[in-house]
């Protein structure tokens, strides 16, 4: 009884435990059928129909992987009807698999496995390289079908219609694709990691994708897809595009890009591994910045981030080594800890934005100040300014010091509508609010300072002065000048109550913009915006519908 026993335990553990064929292959038994589940040898691997009395049926997820294991060929025999995924992941010096006639599953032609039919790509060699052109009647590429292989050019028919994830990945030979215009569906990373890969060309009548420059995209270019590893350098994304995809430029050498205002949304991986890339500036359109968007950026020194963005993944900026300023403009997004998962940078952000403390998940944060500036003999210069859009109301003083001057450049570049420029000023520097294409109104309380023609070099500006004040002409500089002017005509047939509303006539120079406020006590009068008008042909009819909700009203008017 004590031997049968020990006879069964020790059948219940060959049963149970992966044993080896021909001292090589290793498998486990199931309902009667055998599946291959690994590898420990090299050379030629012939697969046997059968084992133990059991037919071998399948091949386990990654039964093959076994980096530079010195496979050459592999024969899958006719019994086998399963073969998993990755099963021959790492085998660089695999240059042919062939399959049994019989088989009713798979197929294969020149070393390459196939569906049965023919009709999707399952594994290209890895070992085997070279110029390859896929067989025509071909519909899918599948997943991972070429990945790390060595394959230099590959020719897709036009039966192609889908090409699966990964299907290229790791190929650093492959120099150039030419997707045909049957193709409708290629999933991610499908050219991922294809450090030689400078250009993605699309048939030009393909419905569902396109390219530019060799630069995969979208058919409507509203989503740039994939921006080939070795282009590198410089690159200017087309004004079309609102999502830049996900992993897009991973990998990629570039080295500065310039995204559009149209960009609303940069998707995960977007710029991973992005060694190359110095600096970047994100527009004020995007409003969110995926996982590890720029992971591992590590030439990465600042970063902008406008008070558009409200969602910002994990590790967005993770393990960028160099990055030392990241400057938010507006209120904090939420963070788990890890947006900036490095230990260099510190966090700025502006005065009057929300959700800040002292620290930014798991780096410092400090409040910037609104304007730079410096002191010389007890006056202030303006060097620079921290906010964003909108209007600017440049102090009279700063600490107690009157603001005399604006240095060159300060306001260059900056993105507000309107600026308020003070009495006290009587210096700017060259090209101070050049390039500032939103700024369309620049209001001067004092008298004009010097100006050699740069001081506002932008197409939109105007510039407004008051009744009273001298050097002005009808022009400041390369902008216009007009007489900010505006009167509340309180005469006239328009003066009063028509129709229970309360109104009056504006009259100012031509095409003047002013705000109308009001407010209820003059003591202490905190005014209220009520309407922005332009006057067009020097003349406005203000009505106010609400003007009997208050025991009194006043009328003002201010600059926008």
């Amino acid at each position: 009884m004590k031997n049968h026993m020990k006879h069964l335990l020790i059948a219940l553990l060959w049963l149970a435990l992966p044993v080896l064929v021909d001292a090589q292959l290793t498998f486990t038994t199931n309902n009667d059928a055998i599946t291959i589940t690994g590898y420990i040898g090299g050379g030629d691997v012939d697969i046997p129909a059968t084992t133990n009395g059991y037919p071998v049926t399948s091949i386990k997820d990654f039964a093959f992987d076994t980096y530079e294991n010195g496979i050459t060929s592999v024969e899958i025999p006719g019994s086998v009807t399963s073969i998993g995924e990755f099963v021959f992941y790492g085998c660089n010096s695999l240059s042919s698999i062939t399959v049994d006639p019989s088989n009713p599953a798979y197929s294969s032609a020149g070393g390459v496995l196939f569906d049965e039919a023919l009709t999707t790509l399952i594994q290209f060699p890895e070992g085997m390289g070279g110029s390859y052109t896929i067989p025509a009647g071909v519909t899918k590429i599948g997943d991972n079908a070429f990945s790390y292989s060595g394959i230099t050019s590959v020719n897709i028919p036009a039966s192609v219609t889908s090409i699966g994830e990964g299907a290229f990945y790791g190929c650093g030979g492959l120099t150039s694709v030419n997707i045909p215009a049957s193709v409708t569906s290629i999933a991610a990373q499908a050219f991922e990691n294809c450090a030689g890969l400078t250009g993605i060309n699309v048939d030009p009548s393909n419905p569902a994708y396109s390219s530019a420059g060799g630069v995969l995209f979208d058919e409507a270019q509203t989503t740039l897809i994939k921006y080939p590893e070795s282009l590198g350098g410089s690159y200017t994304i087309p004004a079309s595009v609102t999502t830049i995809g996900d992993a897009a430029f991973i990998y990629s050498g570039i080295t500065s890009v310039n995204i559009p205002d149209s960009v609303t949304s940069i998707g995960y991986n977007a710029f991973d591994y992005c060694v190359s890339l110095t600096s970047i500036t994100i527009p004020a359109s995007v409003t969110s910045i995926g996982i590890n968007a720029f992971v591992f950026c590590d030439n990465l020194t600042s970063v902008t981030i406008p008070d558009s963005v409200t969602s910002m993944g994990d590790e967005a900026f993770g393990y960028c080594d160099s990055l030392t300023s990241a400057y938010f403009r507006g209120n904090a997004p939420p963070d788990d800890g890890t947006v900036f998962d490095t230990d260099t940078a510190t966090v700025y952000y502006l005065p009057g934005t929300t959700g800040w403390g002292s620290t930014f998940g798991s780096v410092p944060a400090v409040e910037l100040p609104l304007f730079t500036s410096t002191t010389n003999g007890g006056a202030i210069t303006i060097t620079g300014y921290n906010g964003s859009s909108g209007t600017v109301d440049i102090p009279a003083t700063i600490n107690g010091y009157p603001v005399t001057s604006i240095a060159a450049y300060a306001f260059s570049a900056t993105p507000f509508a309107s600026v308020t420029i003070p009495a006290s000023v009587t210096n700017i520097g060259d090209y101070a609010f050049a390039f500032s294409d939103s700024l369309t109104s620049a209001y001067f309380l004092g008298n004009a300072p010097p100006d050699d023609g740069t001081v506002f070099d932008t197409d939109p500006a105007t510039v407004y002065y008051l009744p009273g004040t001298t050097g002005w002409g009808s022009t400041f500089g390369s902008v216009p000048a007009v007489l900010w002017n505006p009167v509340i005509q309180s005469w006239g047939p328009n003066f009063g109550v028509d129709n229970h509303q309360f109104g009056f006539n504006i009259t100012c120079s031509n095409n003047v913009t002013v705000v109308v406020e009001a407010c209820d006590d003059l003591a202490g009068a905190v005014w209220t915006p009520l309407e922005t008008v332009t006057l067009t042909d020097g003349l406005y009819y203000f009505t106010d519908p609400n003007w009997l909700n208050y025991p009194s009203r006043f009328y003002g008017l201010g600059i926008p």
